[in-house]
């Protein structure tokens, strides 16, 4: 049994648990304003809020309804596009659209106006500003094109809340990246914008209710499935490959379990849940303090709605060779916790892929959290990626780098790149030949000549196998531009020919 809130209604379902969200709302209970576009979480179209009780306060998230196992909404908060709705006349968001000729062929503007509902509850941690807007619709596609007129509307909604006083003191200018800030009450926020009627009277009853409800999840089902069963954590690969057939198959919905999502700070490492999501890695006050570059790095890695389904530990087990957050991960010199149920051992992320999608893991292992060590002062690290587009979009290849400088001289180096192997791969050797080397050009024309040799690219959809030599090639020199005041230097060298290809 399953039991939820589904807009105004406490609603319990005996359906598979693996079966997708957007699937029960149009096909049992006749809710189709949430449409069915890709089905891989690309479109937007399908968009719904899924609302929790997370560190004590209510949390409302924009999410495609097309990768969500309807097992997950288990004490949670499901709204869709006929629940934001007021009596009798239109909200904010949707008086916008109408206005600005928003909707076209109308198909797209479900999807549009959730994402953008889904903004007003982010409002507290993000800011008020057109550029946040804008990114809350970074998962949508219009079909139309109608672009220009959807950026109008983004643009009317946000000079008629900035002109809103009583707003003001729930306003985040900036998420905070040193030390820990007070936190916005959000019941409070929430209670506003009904005053103000942006949403439905009835939404700061039922965010409540997820409190009392939020004891269901404190003594989570264990990880290790009693029968045999499909784990499931973010299914942003899952459910694209094996929709059809979860949906008819006994799943283990690893993300009940709210003890696997937590980020914390233990002795000299960084220890982070396997089922804490990018988007929510990406906000951690920890994660910014070591890594200040990770909202930029994110906007490569994935659209925000992905963002809020792609796990840490999904995007490493699924063992991708180009695996985003995975190739972050190996710079980093991770370690992963494999469980079973009776003990726990580490193992050096680098040495988890044995093969393409082989894994160094038992059958009843669960991977449960990863720990990198929290970077020095003096270490600098980088991330770089090259798509056919620029967010939402597979790498051809991707490569991160950490390095520990001391006086122009490396102490210590960590190179990984994906795209070039069966693997995510580390770059052991070229790793290790950095340690003690001179920042000077001839030592990076030495790390491009070992590298070449130790990655293995193919043909493949993504480029050709010299094409991707020539990214790797490329990638290695945007790090050490970005990270180590060579880059006159080595835009000389390269015009005169010093680093061939």
């Amino acid at each position: 049994m399953i039991q939820f809130w589904l807009n105004d209604q406490l609603v319990q379902t005996n359906l598979p648990k693996g079966m997708l969200v957007l699937d029960y709302l149009r096909q049992h209970r006749r809710l189709c304003g949430t449409k069915e576009g890709c089905k891989e979480g690309d479109c937007g179209a399908c968009m719904v809020l899924v609302g929790k009780w997370w560190e004590n306060q209510p949390r409302y998230e924009a999410m495609t309804s097309c990768l969500i196992p309807l097992g997950e909404m288990e004490s949670k908060h499901l709204l869709t596009i006929e629940g934001l709705n007021l009596q009798g006349k239109l909200n904010l968001v949707q008086q916008a659209m109408a206005e600005t000729g928003g909707a076209q062929c109308g198909f797209c503007t479900p999807g549009f106006i959730v994402s953008m509902m889904g903004y007003l509850f982010e409002i507290p941690y993000v800011g008020l500003s057109y550029q946040q807007w804008l990114r809350s619709i970074e998962g949508n596609l219009c079909r139309c094109t109608g672009y220009a007129s959807i950026l109008r509307a983004g643009k009317k909604i946000i000079e008629t809340l900035q002109k809103e006083e009583s707003l003001k003191p729930f306003l985040a200018k900036s998420l905070p990246q040193g030390p820990k800030k007070e936190k916005p009450n959000l019941e409070e926020y929430l209670q506003k914008l009904v005053d103000l009627e942006l949403l439905p009277p009835y939404l700061p009853k039922v965010s409540s209710q997820l409190k009392k409800m939020s004891p269901n999840l404190q003594n989570p089902p264990s990880s290790q499935a009693s029968t045999p069963s499909i784990p499931i954590a973010g299914g942003t690969d899952l459910y694209v490959q094996q929709g059809e057939k979860l949906a008819h198959n006994n799943v283990n919905i690893l993300r009940l379990r709210p003890d696997l999502e937590r980020i914390e700070q233990k002795d000299n490492h960084v220890v982070v849940g396997a089922l804490c999501t990018f988007e929510n890695f990406a906000r951690s006050q920890l994660i910014r303090s070591c890594l200040p570059a990770i909202e930029k790095w994110m906007f490569l890695i994935a659209s925000l709605p992905i963002r809020r389904r792609a796990t840490i530990g999904g995007n490493i087990v699924n063992a991708s060779p180009i695996g985003d957050m995975t190739i972050l991960l190996l710079a980093l010199e991770a370690e992963v916790c494999l469980e079973n149920g009776k003990e726990h051992r580490y193992l050096p992320l680098k040495n988890l892929f044995l093969g393409y999608k082989q894994l160094a893991k038992q059958e009843n292992e669960l991977l449960t959290h990863v720990r990198f060590p929290y970077p020095t002062k003096d270490t600098k690290i980088h991330f770089e990626k090259v798509s056919k587009r620029l967010t939402l979009d597979i790498a051809s290849v991707n490569s991160a780098i950490r390095l520990k400088i001391n006086n122009d001289q490396i102490v210590n180096a960590s190179l990984s790149m994906g795209g070039v192997a069966p693997i995510p791969l580390y770059l052991k050797r070229s790793s290790q030949f950095l340690q003690g080397k001179k920042l000077e050009p001839k030592t990076l024309q030495k790390l491009l000549e070992i590298a070449n040799d130790e990655i293995s690219p193919i043909s493949d959809i993504r480029g050709s196998a010299s094409y991707k030599r020539l990214l790797a090639r490329n990638l290695i020199l945007a790090h050490f531009l970005e990270l180590c005041n060579l880059g006159e230097t080595l835009l000389e060298e390269t015009r005169k020919g010093s680093f061939s290809s």
